[in-house]
């Protein structure tokens, strides 16, 4: 059986091995969210990716915890176990799949073009 003091540890082991993704999601909200270039179309996609980067390094540890608490108090066996967190990493895989999607797209957004007026007339000269 496992006590509160040992799950809040195995948070705090797990929260720390995130501890290089959270330092550079903050990194990167930061550059996202001072930068006063009005061209920029992929902001919303970058914050977006890193946002759920963010997200998922405080969910992730959180929810294993709980889970492997959990299970450790109702005594499943070792394979179930084994499904209960493969499905679990495969969705924390398909969620940092979707943040990378989010980064793709706005690193393909092209700047906006700014309205060009149309050239003025210059009448020819008559031959």
């Amino acid at each position: 059986m496992m006590s509160v003091s040992s799950e809040v540890s195995i948070f705090f082991s797990m929260l720390l091995s995130q501890a290089p993704v959270i330092l550079v999601c903050v990194v990167c909200f930061l550059v996202l969210l001072t930068r006063t270039n009005d061209e920029v179309r992929g902001r919303g996609w970058g914050l977006a990716g890193f946002g759920l980067l963010l997200a998922l390094s405080f969910v992730t540890p959180a929810v294993h915890s709980m889970v492997q608490a959990s299970m450790m108090k109702s005594s499943v066996d070792a394979a179930t176990r084994s499904w209960v967190f493969t499905g679990m990493n495969f969705l924390w895989a398909v969620l940092r799949a979707f943040s990378y999607v989010c980064f793709l797209v706005a690193l393909l957004s092209r700047p906006k073009q700014p309205a060009t007026p149309p050239a003025p007339y210059v009448p020819r000269p008559p031959y």
